[in-house]
């Protein structure tokens, strides 16, 4: 007994004190209903968890910046609601004063509604604030560098003009090509296996035989069987030999066995074709008391087929035939004939790398046979021209005996485009002074600076190349018409100062960068090209028609944008949500404590910690029990 240090009463406190330290962690996250509540819990699981929770209220504060823009949206389109219908009655105005059966005195009368309804335009495009801001004066225009053809309302409607592929040119094949051969000697069939690696050991009465079944391609299975075996045949040569001269019947023939050491051969009795497929060969199996105690190592059987004697065979070219209908060859089709495509080509243009050029004229004289003749011939092959001009002939050119045929398909493929029907549309009230149109034909590029007031006219008539050449095409409506070509819109929008970026940025995203512009541009009567009309005069009434549909085209171009907007706000306000619920039930199983599992943990400790100080009180009494020895 040792009363200097009580180990016992030690080991109790130390458990006592964990115990403790457990019920106290235990109740800590009970009455916090969070798993980590310090660094030490859980330091990777709080690191991600509070990365987690920055992005969870930036979710949630980009959902509200989101619904405050849709309230600005609205707040401007409300506005231009009551513009437009201001712009309608200008409209009216403007037709009434256009026509001669009025006065002087009448025009001015409808100007002053007319100059009326233009202030109170004004008043609507500055007096529409939201948060103090003004949203229909242009402040919030967007104007910065990051404009393109779409934006700017250039628009390219692509019509393809080329027959499909086949409809052009049809072939077929007029005369069956045949590949030539040598004279054949007759043979007859065989099987060969092999035994190698086979033990058996036979009876000693020397009665024992042992037999294969083989499988024909058909499922048709033969018995080869052996002769009787002597007691020392057991290694598998012995044992072939056995196979010697038997015979097995198949497809009517009889099939004789001849032996070169462990290989076992049958061979037909007679020359002749067969068909015996593939062949397997079965398990050995031996009839008596003795047994196969090694199967063979291969069970391959080998068959070669036996052929009938046959005499030399000429080769025959192969000819196809082509009709062609000139009406739908375009430029740019290509006609690939054996290894060489040819491609339809203008006078004096290239052709595609690794094509043949055929020149055409497309007035109706092309032969189209002539002209593939007249071109380099793909190997092996010779073309010819019909005798109608619509056809042509695809002849396997002579060759020895053995040759295969070559293949004389002639394919059709329609071009790459540049015969498609370009309709290209301008919207001017979306173009602004200083934006260049840029138009590449046939690899040759034309520009035009767009000015303030143009109409597609105008572009159409500027368009000039480097060199000063026109494109030379006149519009129709708010679009040119190009056929026969290929086109390729580029744009570049007018420069404007680095601090030009006016439009307003909502920031709908967590992060940095996730930003979406809402652009209104100006709605008051300089914005809408209104200041400068009037309806004094009957001409200056007429220029104020086209000037007040002009306006209500950008109104309805405005509003409609501004609707579009707002439904693409609503969906981003649902994806907001949706991603921000997703992310706290992350970060829930991360930071939140499981009560149940929680409790369960508590009261194991709790009883522990019980435990532990009725422990320690009985190992503080032991050291006691020495008195009684001094007794």
């Amino acid at each position: 007994m040792r009363i200097q240090n009580n180990i016992m009463a030690m080991n109790t406190h130390r458990q006592y004190t964990i115990n403790n330290d457990n019920v106290s962690k235990s109740a800590e996250k009970l009455s916090s209903g969070y798993r980590i509540n310090r660094a030490g819990d859980d330091a990777a699981g709080l690191a991600i968890s509070e990365k987690m929770r920055s992005q969870i209220r930036g979710l949630n504060m980009a959902t509200k910046n989101s619904q405050d823009a849709i309230s600005l949206v609205q707040t401007a389109e409300g506005a231009l609601q009551e513009t437009h219908s201001m712009l309608q009655r200008m409209n009216e105005l403007a037709v009434q004063a256009a026509t001669g059966t009025n006065e002087d005195l009448d025009r001015n009368a409808l100007a002053k509604e007319f100059d009326q309804l233009k202030r109170e335009i004004n008043d609507i495009a500055e007096q529409t604030t939201f948060n103090n801001m003004k949203v229909l004066d242009g402040s919030l225009s967007y104007s910065g560098p990051e404009r393109s053809a779409a934006t700017a309302g250039i628009n390219n409607t692509v019509t393809a003009m080329e027959a499909a592929a086949g409809d052009a040119i049809t072939s077929e094949i007029t005369t069956a090509g045949v590949k030539g051969s040598a004279a054949v000697t007759a043979e007859a069939g065989k099987l060969e296996f092999d035994l190698a690696g086979m033990v058996a050991a036979p009876d000693a009465a020397g009665t024992d035989t042992i037999s294969f079944d083989l499988t024909l391609g058909d499922g048709t299975k033969v018995t080869l069987t052996s002769q009787a075996l002597a007691t020392g045949d057991t290694a598998d040569a012995a044992i072939a030999g056995k196979f010697a001269n038997q015979t097995v019947q198949i497809d009517g023939e009889t099939y004789t066995a001849t032996v070169t050491g462990t290989k076992i051969t049958l061979t037909a009795g007679n020359t002749g074709a067969t068909d015996l497929g593939t062949v397997t060969m079965g398990n050995a199996t031996l009839t008596g008391a003795g047994s196969v105690t090694t199967q063979p190592t291969a069970s391959t059987v080998t068959v070669t087929e036996g052929k009938d004697a046959a005499a030399a065979v000429t080769a025959v070219a192969q000819v196809e035939t082509a009709t062609v209908d000139p009406t739908k060859i375009k430029y740019g089709d290509t006609i690939t004939i054996g290894d060489k495509t040819y491609e339809i080509t203008k006078d004096g243009t290239a052709s595609g790398a690794g094509n043949t050029a055929i020149t055409w004229k497309g007035d109706g004289t092309d032969d189209l046979g002539a002209l593939l003749a007249a071109a380099d011939a793909p190997t092996d092959l010779v073309i010819a021209a019909g005798a109608d001009g619509t056809s042509f002939t695809v002849t396997q050119a002579t060759g020895k005996e053995g040759d295969p045929a070559v293949d004389t398909k002639v394919t059709f493929a329609a071009g790459d485009g540049s015969n498609d029907k370009n309709t290209i549309e301008f919207d001017v009230v979306k173009m602004k002074a200083g934006d260049t149109v840029k138009l590449t034909v046939d690899g040759t590029e034309y520009s035009y600076e767009f000015k303030e007031g143009d109409k597609a006219a105008d572009i159409a008539k500027g368009l000039v190349a480097a060199d000063g050449t026109a494109l030379g095409i006149d519009a129709k409506g708010n679009a040119i018409i190009i056929e026969g070509a290929k086109v390729e819109i580029g744009f570049e929008g007018a420069a404007v100062a680095d601090d030009a970026f006016n439009a307003i940025r909502i920031q709908v995203g967590a992060l940095e960068g996730e930003q979406l512009a809402v652009s209104i541009d100006s709605m008051n009567t300089a914005g809408l090209k209104l200041d400068d009309q009037n309806l004094n005069t009957q001409d200056s009434a007429g220029s104020a028609i086209t000037a007040v549909r002009d306006a209500i085209n950008k109104v309805s171009d405005q509003r409609a944008t501004l609707g579009a907007m707002q439904n693409r706000l609503d969906h981003k306000i649902a994806n907001l949500k949706v991603s921000s619920e997703n992310l706290s039930a992350a970060e829930s199983r991360i930071r939140d404590v499981d009560m149940a599992s929680e409790m369960t943990t508590f009261t194991k400790n709790n009883i522990l910690s019980q435990a532990a100080t009725a422990m320690l009180a009985q190992a503080n009494a032991l050291p006691q029990n020495v008195l009684t020895l001094l007794r």
